[in-house]
């Protein structure tokens, strides 16, 4: 049916009514679907402080850095006799389970 011979039903309020009475429309995220006001009270009805931003920004840094570390090959696993293969500098000390981050501990220093 063309949105001009669309009838309103009584009950339907208008968006001049809406307005008069002072409740703004929902308006919903174009990727989720999930109206913006839902979202500060998924996390218990209050916005993340600075400090909740700063500590998940280094946990994510700290990950990054550990993950390109493990790819370029500067950490790794002790050998039998303790000592570090050659070009690592960073002892892998425990493996994470899936979705971890795996702990590492600064063993070789280079004075280039």
């Amino acid at each position: 049916m063309p949105k001009a011979e669309r009838k309103r039903s009584e009950t339907e309020p208008t968006k001049a009514a809406a307005k008069r009475a002072g409740a703004a429309p929902a308006k919903k995220t174009k990727t989720t679907g999930v109206t913006k006001a839902a979202v500060p009270a998924a996390r218990g009805g209050r916005a993340p402080t600075t400090a909740e931003i700063e500590a998940a920004a280094r946990l994510l840094a700290e990950r990054a850095f550990i993950e390109a570390a493990i790819a370029r090959g500067e950490a790794q696993a002790a050998g039998p006799s303790g000592s570090l293969p050659e070009g690592a500098t960073h002892e892998l000390v425990e493996r994470a389970g899936p979705g971890g981050t795996p702990k590492v501990r600064r063993k070789r220093f280079s004075a280039a």
